[in-house]
């Protein structure tokens, strides 16, 4: 498990509370740095509780794991489009589905 991985499963093994919100954030600062990109990135991110389930999630909790999961599909973003102009759907939706997979490995079932 690299730095990041083992840091942000820490972080949701801390729970959907202030504690895990608060490992989330020294997360992802301790890896990516105090640029303005993860400051904004942990504004509006947390561990979240959704269901049955722990993991990352949006402030206003939903799982990242959902999300990316209903975007599999989705045509690639325009904006994605012309600075990847050989992208394919295929891969864009491959890329989508190993995101999906990497929430949720890191999400755990909660009490």
């Amino acid at each position: 498990m690299n730095k990041l991985t083992q840091l942000l499963a820490e972080a949701v093994n801390s729970g959907a509370n202030s504690r895990g919100r608060d490992a989330l954030s020294q997360a992802i600062l301790a890896y990516g740095s105090s640029t303005d990109d993860n400051l904004a990135c942990t504004a509006n991110i947390a561990v979240v509780q959704e269901e049955e389930y722990i993991g990352l999630g949006t402030a206003s909790g939903r799982l990242l794991s959902g999300i990316t999961n209903s975007a599999e599909g989705c045509a690639i973003p325009a904006e994605l489009q012309e600075s990847y102009p050989d992208l394919t759907q295929a891969e864009w939706d491959a890329l989508l589905r190993v995101c999906t997979l990497l929430l949720t490995d890191l999400e755990r079932t909660g009490s």
